[in-house]
């Protein structure tokens, strides 16, 4: 990867394998950064080096699973499901302008 670079581990399994084995390469600024959704064990353990590295973006791929997780999925679905037939303004819609 060029020194410019950034990686995205957004995907589980072995696609990326040998990419999250070795980060060095972002300790050493051999590449620009990493933003990573998931990792080899979730959650990733405080002790972890990541944590520290400030051209390491970790966000929490496992936040949302509870056991209620399907009920409020389901549930925001029918409401979106009702707006969007009724003309309304979608709940949760990404803000291009925010980044999220």
């Amino acid at each position: 990867m060029k020194p410019s670079a950034y990686f995205l581990e957004c995907v589980a399994g072995s696609v990326s394998r040998r990419a999250r084995a070795d980060f060095s390469a972002l300790a050493e600024r051999k590449i620009a950064g990493a933003a990573l959704d998931v990792v080899s064990q979730e959650p990733l353990q405080p002790e972890n080096p990541l944590w520290k590295l400030d051209n390491a973006f970790i966000t929490p791929h496992m936040s949302a699973v509870s056991e209620h997780l399907w009920e409020r999925q389901t549930d925001q679905l029918m409401e979106n499901l009702q707006r969007w037939f009724a003309g309304d303004e979608l709940l949760n819609r990404v803000d291009l302008s925010r980044g999220y």
